[in-house]
């Protein structure tokens, strides 16, 4: 294309995409962009016939119409001008032409914003399979077994012990922070496209960060997202807020509840357990209770945390945090209200995850 058609197509707003307009390409597809402060703007797509054909009927009888009587030429090529926003279809092709770019990249917070709307095209294009796929690569971003969950804590952990390291770059680090999946736009991904399951593990995850945190795109804030959790909480309609809220509140019961059981040592052995008019007295006498009140003092704490469930496995680790006035030997619990502790949380984790749908009024 000479310099003047190329003045000719910024002044009329046409932008080709830089990355899916081929030099081979056979058909042009122009798509509007509602992008923010650019009015009139269209992106441009130089694309393969034969590639978009074989994933769709839709598309192989669209580009027979189109040759069959051709209305709009752009750069020698046959245009066909596209009802669909611009970066619903951009990442829709991007998704046919290069898979890997969204199935290899593990927990991205941007993944279920981007193919949000591609999965909606894709059910309008009858590319089945595909949609399908891109479904399924957000849905596994999230736990849906309390196993699943734990194991994606540990490996965040490691991530951010890895991203705070003092000797790493700052590229790095910002890398590794992109490691997380953002809650809000996985709820509304769920919603839009019937993926439940995803739902109880996403508004835990929002249930522990605050509304004033606000997501940032600008990549110096994207380092601190692991120690900062945020959300993108423009994102986020009425009904869910309501979840969200309604959600902090059971959190916090669920709070209140296990520190009374803790200090009341329900779980103790019957033998290492002062009977209840005998709570509120000394517990000199009572050597496993006066330790497990030091735990909870020490892990429990006093305030209510949005994350029991990582406080819960911390109390059956106590033993292992390195808190120097923690009880241990003869101050510790005995051997069997140990495992009594132990299996007491085990419990106690399980019944929450349980009720995560009901926590969050998701039934």
């Amino acid at each position: 294309m000479d310099s003047s058609s190329t003045t000719s197509t910024q002044t009329t707003g046409l932008h080709r995409h830089p990355e899916l307009y081929f030099d081979d390409g056979d058909i042009v597809l122009q798509a509007h962009s509602s992008s923010v402060g650019i009015p009139q703007h269209h992106q441009l797509f130089c694309v393969h016939q034969a590639m978009l054909s074989t994933h769709s009927p839709v598309f192989s009888n669209l580009f027979a119409d189109a040759s069959a009587s051709p209305e709009s030429m752009y750069d020698g090529r046959c245009l066909i001008i596209m009802s669909d926003e611009a970066e619903d279809l951009s990442h829709l092709l991007l998704y046919l032409y290069n898979p890997g770019r969204y199935l290899l990249r593990s927990s991205h917070p941007d993944t279920a914003v981007e193919l949000r709307g591609a999965v909606k095209l894709a059910g309008k294009y009858l590319l089945d399979t595909v949609r399908s796929n891109m479904i399924q690569r957000v849905v596994q971003d999230w736990p849906t077994t309390l196993v699943d969950w734990d194991i994606s804590e540990g490996a965040r952990q490691s991530i951010e012990r890895m991203v705070y390291d003092a000797h790493r770059p700052t590229s790095c680090s910002a890398e590794l922070a992109d490691r997380t999946p953002e809650p809000v736009s996985a709820i509304v991904f769920a919603q839009e496209h019937g993926c439940a399951e995803i739902l109880p593990a996403a508004f835990y995850s929002l249930a522990s960060i605050d509304v004033g945190s606000q997501w940032h795109e600008d990549p110096v804030f994207r380092v601190h997202r692991l120690r900062f959790p945020c959300a993108r909480w423009a994102l986020c309609d009425k009904d869910n807020l309501v979840r969200y809220i309604m959600g902090r509140q059971s959190l916090d019961a669920f709070y209140h509840r296990v520190a009374r059981d803790l200090d009341r040592g329900v779980m103790l052995c019957a033998d290492c357990r002062p009977p209840a008019a005998a709570l509120d007295l000394d517990v000199q006498d009572w050597p496993c209770l006066r330790a497990l009140r030091t735990v909870r003092n020490c892990v429990w704490g006093t305030r209510p945390t949005y994350d029991p469930l990582a406080t819960l496995r911390e109390l059956d680790e106590y033993d292992k945090l390195g808190i120097a006035f923690m009880p241990r030997g003869p101050e510790a619990l005995c051997c069997e209200c140990r495992e009594k502790l132990g299996r007491w949380v085990y419990e106690e984790r399980a019944w929450l995850w349980e009720r995560l749908p009901q926590i969050f009024c998701l039934e």
